[in-house]
């Protein structure tokens, strides 16, 4: 039975941090169950990797909305999504820490690609996928990746998911949990310890700021460098990953940065205010 807020609407049902998997499962099968259906409608066009974001955001918004009424019914939906201003600095602190994380993640990529070869047909559907001949298919591409995919990424994981994961649950099971739900959403193997890694730093700024403003900053300014780089010519889907200086000096800045915004955050009191508001 749902407990009772204070004004007496039911608060809506905890969320164990087990389960959080399962939600992002249930986003996963939306999001592919639309893939699906929009590649066999349009196949010319269906694969491509603007109608799988497009898709992905999709079933991540339904998904979100999910969680949001199940287990946050009486939440205002800012309340809910984690919605909360944050200061200038957090801002500024978060995209830099989404550009540090760029280089540890391309070394691991890297590292992964070279025990585990994608074959030709792979290399070759990837290369069609991310195919980018026109000015409106690149506008589109740019959109998706670094707009709609953090974003919608970021308001279930860091969003929804972690709110209702935190009534109930001690912090570092809820970045925890929320880190592997989100590893796992990311579907290619390949893919799972950079996204775990990824979704950590992301879920420790969330964490200690209250606001998921903090995570979606950072998550776009990575997807950003990414895709300007695409866009620009100066990054390929087959670059080699930096060297093992360069990366561990990455690290190190993403470490020393989420270190700063933690410390930080810990000094303002409107900060304060919002981790204790997640806690309710």
């Amino acid at each position: 039975m749902d407990e009772p807020d204070d004004d007496g609407v039911p608060a809506g049902r905890p969320l164990p941090a087990a389960l959080a998997p399962a939600w992002a499962m249930a986003a996963l099968g939306a999001s592919l169950a639309l893939f699906s259906l929009t590649a066999a409608l349009r196949p010319a066009k269906g694969g491509d990797i603007v109608n799988l974001q497009l898709c992905f955001s999709a079933g991540l918004a339904v998904v979100t909305w999910g969680v949001a009424r199940f287990h946050l019914p009486s939440r205002p939906a800012a309340d809910a999504l984690g919605l909360r201003a944050v200061p200038w600095w957090v801002i500024a602190l978060s995209g830099l820490i989404g550009c540090a994380m760029l280089l540890p993640a391309a070394w691991i990529d890297d590292r992964i690609e070279q025990l585990f070869p994608r074959s030709a047909e792979e290399a070759a559907a990837r290369a069609e996928a991310l195919s980018l001949a026109t000015l409106p298919r690149k506008i589109a591409f740019a959109v998706a990746a670094m707009g709609l995919g953090p974003v919608s990424e970021d308001l279930f994981f860091r969003g929804a998911m972690f709110r209702a994961t935190r009534r109930t649950e001690a912090a570092a099971m809820t970045v925890a949990s929320s880190a592997l739900a989100f590893a796992i959403f990311h579907v290619d193997a390949r893919m799972f310890p950079i996204a775990l890694l990824g979704g950590l730093v992301l879920g420790v700024l969330r964490l200690r700021t209250g606001s998921v403003l903090a995570s979606t900053t950072a998550h776009v300014a990575y997807n950003g460098v990414i895709t300007l780089g695409l866009l620009g010519g100066r990054l390929r889907i087959d670059s080699a990953g930096p060297p093992h200086a360069l990366a561990a000096a990455g690290l190190a800045a993403t470490l020393a940065l989420t270190w700063a915004v933690s410390a930080w955050a810990q000094r303002s009191a409107a900060l304060t205010l919002a981790r204790t508001r997640d806690a309710e």
